[in-house]
């Protein structure tokens, strides 16, 4: 750590501390060893005996993110939340990669690797955006072990339109959202990240989470200097993972190999979840739908992209309902 960087491992470790408090869990915490002198940061809470279920935070997060979903969704499940490989507190290794297949499996990979040596059989596997995204391809990839698939908000489902075309669709929007969008698309096709940017800021890196995060955290009320805090500190650790999203992903969202197709020909029950207010929309799911009787698509009411803090309730009750309704049909 530098003079410049505000990155503290004591403030991270007090940060993650708390919402493991205000989950009301117990949460038990290991660094897994994987290939390449790696490991996964990996947290687990709940009843060993139940059903396991994996849990994977989104693009830039890590698992506490979760916080206010733990305690029910312990009522069914033993839960298993792993930090993404270059993402969280995970190991975060120099990433090289340029081709599609090579970012899928950079993160796949390591999960397969960690499903072995915790000698799992057997398990759900649930992701939240780009999480949802890494969770369908290691499904595609090992689905002898997944049970269901659950997805939350998850990007890179969808097919786009016909004759689609990015910089088109901003025609619609006003002139200030057209040139902030053009300066994000300049800076991702550069691979500069939010992130990479907030890590040059040295001292005002906090003040710039603040300001990129303020819509986001709207919902956390008094529990949002502690997520800002936690967010901040994780992300001001090394880049890695994140540089693989533009391998993944062209400007404005759209996968570059979308999934829904890959996701139809599995035999398992998969079940989607997305926001009312979600800038992600459900016609990945309905796609899906399309060619595989085993989807499951609902929406939660008075909700972002961030299910599991704008409406937490609501969501743990539609999975719960969805798992019900999937199990009457296999």
């Amino acid at each position: 750590m530098t003079k410049w960087s505000r990155l503290n491992y004591s403030e991270l470790q007090l940060r993650e501390e708390q919402l493991i408090e205000l989950s009301g869990m117990e949460v038990i915490t290991k660094q897994v060893l994987i290939s390449n002198f790696c490991y996964l940061y990996v947290q687990y809470c709940g009843d060993s005996t139940k059903p396991k279920l994996i849990l994977l935070h989104g693009y830039c997060g890590a698992s506490m993110i979760f916080y206010k979903i733990l305690k029910q969704l312990s009522e069914r499940f033993y839960i298993i939340m792993i930090d993404l490989l270059g993402m969280g507190r995970s190991s975060r290794p120099s990433f090289g990669y340029s081709k599609l297949s090579q970012c899928e499996n950079f993160f796949t990979t390591c999960l397969e690797e960690f499903r072995e040596k915790e000698n799992i059989s057997r398990f759900t596997i649930a992701g939240h955006s780009f999480g949802g995204y890494v969770a369908s391809c290691y499904t595609i990839l090992y689905p002898q072990y997944v049970e269901r698939l659950i997805l939350l908000s998850p990007i890179g489902v969808n097919e786009p339109p016909p004759d689609w075309n990015y910089f088109h669709s901003l025609k619609e929007k006003d002139w200030k959202f057209r040139w902030v969008m053009k300066i994000i698309t300049f800076f991702w096709v550069k691979n500069i990240t939010p992130v990479t940017i907030m890590r040059k800021l040295g001292p005002i890196s906090k003040s710039f989470m603040k300001v990129y995060s303020h819509k986001k955290f709207q919902t956390l009320g008094n529990d949002k200097e502690i997520m800002e805090s936690y967010l901040e500190q994780i992300n001001l650790l090394p880049g890695s993972g994140e540089l693989a999203l533009i391998y993944i992903l062209n400007p404005g969202g759209v996968a570059i190999k979308p999934l829904w197709r890959r996701l139809s020909e599995l035999n398992i029950p998969i079940l989607f979840f997305y926001g009312d207010r979600d800038w992600i929309k459900s016609s990945g799911a309905e796609q899906t739908a399309s060619l595989n009787k085993n989807v499951i698509s609902k929406i939660i009411d008075d909700s972002g992209h961030d299910l599991y803090w704008d409406n937490p309730n609501q969501l743990i009750d539609k999975i719960f309902e969805s798992i019900d309704e999937s199990s009457t049909t296999e």
